[in-house]
């Protein structure tokens, strides 16, 4: 009751895509998103067996794909997050609440923390981020996934009431809403390896890196009734510029040398005026 029509569950099965014999690896293998991934260089499979639809969760396997006689490995029993760095070559999982974080295939993983919701890797791989529930103060933490288990190795907590969070392409920030004033949120930047956050906007609702990771767009002074004015400028979270104002939605060009937005935008109607700038120092159109 209350499950998705689209929603199944059934034996997984993996075969070559040029042809071979198909080789079953589970059973109660949900087609849910987050139940199945592949890791980004295509060397394992990581999947949930034995998935519970009450809690989201199962138990985790992984497989080297190109080794034909592998069996899959166990990794964990009550794993709800799973994801794979951007190399394919280190794992991070919530299981039973607690974030683990390894080498694949089988690790060993260590422990960095209870109560964690998600996890995701900065774009390098060097940096993983954990946000932890609610009710453990809703905080993002950042570990240096290579640092040895002492104190340098140890979770540093960036914030607390963490609403969301993304890190620049060039994995050199983290930029991060947490719970203001007045049921707002107010951004921090973050950098390592102090990853000491500083506020650079209030009552923010959109914010994004620039691909070049050279600017940050983000709308400033906003209100629960009211959207705040879109802000560009460096990275760095030096003060930017006014480009738009009443901003909810924003979207730098691939090649960063341009900034689209929806001003003075009718939270009803879903709408807004388009408008464009050209970076640096371009008017707005």
């Amino acid at each position: 009751e209350g499950i998705p029509p689209q929603m199944r569950l059934g034996e997984l099965h993996v075969v070559p895509v040029e042809g071979g014999l198909a080789r079953r690896l589970g059973d109660g293998v949900t087609n849910v998103p987050g139940g199945l991934l592949f890791t980004p260089d295509s060397k394992h499979v990581l999947f949930l067996t034995g998935y519970n639809l009450a809690n989201q969760s199962g138990t985790l396997h992984s497989l080297v794909l190109n080794e034909p006689t592998a069996e899959p490995r166990r990794l964990g029993d009550a794993v709800t997050y799973f994801v794979p760095s951007p190399d394919g070559t280190r794992l991070a999982f919530v299981d039973g609440g607690v974030l683990k974080l390894g080498p694949l295939p089988s690790g060993p993983f260590r422990a960095l923390g209870g109560e964690v919701a998600t996890a995701g890797f900065s774009p390098d791989g060097r940096t993983l981020f954990f946000k932890r529930k609610l009710q453990a103060a809703g905080s993002l933490l950042a570990v240096a996934v290579d640092a040895p288990e002492d104190k340098t190795g140890e979770p540093r907590r960036l914030g607390d009431q963490v609403g969301d969070y993304i890190v620049a392409p060039d994995s050199q920030r983290v930029a991060f809403q947490a719970r203001g004033s007045a049921n707002t949120y107010d951004l921090y930047l973050a950098a390592p390896p102090e990853w000491t956050a500083k506020k650079v906007a209030t009552g923010t609702t959109a914010f994004a890196f620039s691909p070049d990771s050279q600017w940050l767009a983000r709308n400033d002074g906003g209100k629960p009734e009211q959207l705040g004015d879109l802000m560009v400028g460096p990275a760095t979270g030096a003060p930017g510029r006014k480009v738009g104002e009443g901003v909810k939605e924003l979207a730098f060009s691939p090649d960063s040398k341009a900034l689209g937005f929806l001003a003075k935008y009718d939270q009803p109607a879903g709408a807004g005026l388009m408008g464009v700038v050209v970076l640096p120092d371009g008017e707005p159109k």
